[in-house]
């Protein structure tokens, strides 16, 4: 992996935001070449080579929980053996609300979930306590999901039930599923993610991102640090590339905000002087490296709610309303 591979990473996120702002399968070869400076056939043996060799995985559509009036949440665990972290990976998909968790180097995990009030959270943290080989759960912090200018229509409930069964199938092939023109499917999922309704998550294994080690540098920030000047600063101060992986940023609930930045360095020492840059910028309080090994989406939540959606709003349910109505 070099600056190409990071290059075409961030454009792959619409919103330059690569872990919550999602990454877009559906952008044309064509369109990152132009955006990165490369030819469209050097992008496209890009993403093969990706998918071949491991990286990139599964893309899993998740509608934004703004559209029931939900945030998202962040948190941590610590797991006593990493040995166990793949059982407890697995554990966290029964865990209502769960929507991703970020595996690093050693036994810690990062988490992401939706937001569905104060007394959910609580419980949620108690049930994570409860995992076996889980030894520490760090405090919820609450954060606005991205924002969401779109009311998806009954079609686009049924548009995303399709991408969520087969998020890479051809545009065609979903359209006759839905039972619409390409051409309608097109301009309807263009919209839903122009809207920010929905996010396509991928998959993303970083123990075969070969030839970098990629860094997960946690910032904290002085309560007077305006955000955008200090990812320029960042940009400007560490050597290597930087992608920020969430959006907006996250707050304790104490006041303490956080950014979220992937660095791409050539060495473990490389790293390191990533973290000592960083940590030198005016209003940053603390830097915190982390090492990640894993991305994974967990599906469960999303599932239901656009399966529910979509089974309301249509023609089979109108059929049925009117049915019920005539009697």
């Amino acid at each position: 992996m070099d600056s190409l591979d990071h290059a075409i990473l961030r454009e792959l996120a619409r919103d330059k935001v690569l872990l919550w702002g999602g990454l877009d399968p559906r952008v044309s070869a064509a369109s990152l070449a132009d955006a990165v400076g490369v030819d469209k056939s050097t992008v496209r043996a890009r993403l093969r080579a990706w998918g071949k060799a491991g990286f990139l995985g599964r893309f899993h559509v998740i509608p934004n929980p703004r559209l029931w009036g939900m945030g998202c949440a962040a948190g941590g665990i610590l797991v006593k053996d990493p040995a166990d972290k793949t059982r407890v990976l697995e554990d966290l998909g029964l865990v209502d609300g769960m929507l991703t968790a970020q595996e690093h180097v050693g036994g810690w995990i990062g988490l992401g979930f939706v937001d569905d009030g104060p007394a959910a959270l609580e419980r949620r943290a108690r049930l994570l306590s409860r995992l076996p080989g889980v030894v520490e759960v760090q405090p919820v912090l609450r954060w606005g999901a991205p924002s969401c200018s779109r009311a998806p229509t009954p079609l686009d409930w049924r548009i995303m039930r399709a991408l969520r069964e087969a998020p890479s199938a051809p545009l065609g092939d979903l359209a006759r599923a839905v039972g619409v023109s390409p051409n309608t499917f097109h301009a309807h999922y263009e919209a839903l993610v122009d809207g920010g309704a929905i996010w396509s998550l991928p998959d993303l294994d970083f123990t075969r991102y070969e030839g970098v080690v990629v860094a997960r540098l946690i910032i904290t920030l002085a309560p007077e640090a305006k955000r955008d000047a200090t990812m320029r600063a960042v940009r400007e101060a560490v050597r290597d590339p930087v992608l920020e992986t969430t959006q907006p940023e996250v707050q304790a609930p104490d006041g303490t905000r956080y950014l979220s930045l992937m660095v791409q360095s050539p060495t473990v020492g490389a790293a390191e002087e990533a973290e000592i840059a960083a940590r030198a910028l005016p209003h940053v309080r603390e830097v915190e490296t982390l090492f990640l090994r894993r991305y994974r989406v967990y599906t469960a939540w999303a599932q239901e709610q656009v399966a529910r959606m979509a089974s309301t709003s249509g023609p089979e349910a109108r059929r049925s309303r009117g049915a019920s109505r005539d009697a």
